[in-house]
């Protein structure tokens, strides 16, 4: 295809420490699970402010949202992921993508994450008395 001087495939463990590396180093994060109940990457992807082409397994939709913050596809199905990531490169606007990004990646931010937790004992708490 002519790409190989332009792609890089890292197919194991990423140490903490080398994690900001790769995210900036990357254009797109692609998620092509084929099952599964998380992943932190997406979350971490978000974070770093990069848009997400990833499969409809596990709560990757629910991170995601299609057509703002990346594209969710048919899991197993390589021409979609082809297609989504042919589409993000041709047809996106970046900036569209990462006004979304930076309003939506809030939700998954530490300080968002303890907000909710602390909204769930106060109920808890409310309802013990």
């Amino acid at each position: 295809m002519g790409i190989k001087d332009r792609v890089i495939i890292v197919n194991r463990y990423i140490a903490n420490e080398d994690v900001e590396t790769y995210f900036k180093a990357a254009d797109l994060v692609v998620l092509p699970y084929v099952s599964g109940t998380g992943s932190g990457i997406a979350q971490l992807a978000l974070g770093f402010e990069k848009a997400i082409v990833a499969t409809d397994a596990g709560c990757l939709p629910e991170v995601v949202q299609d057509g703002k913050t990346g594209y969710v596809v048919k899991r197993m199905d390589s021409d979609e992921i082809a297609d989504a990531v042919i589409k993000f490169f041709k047809n996106t606007k970046p900036e569209e993508f990462l006004k979304s990004i930076k309003k939506n990646s809030q939700r998954f931010s530490w300080d968002n994450i303890t907000l909710e937790i602390e909204k769930l004992l106060d109920i808890k708490n409310r309802n013990e008395t």
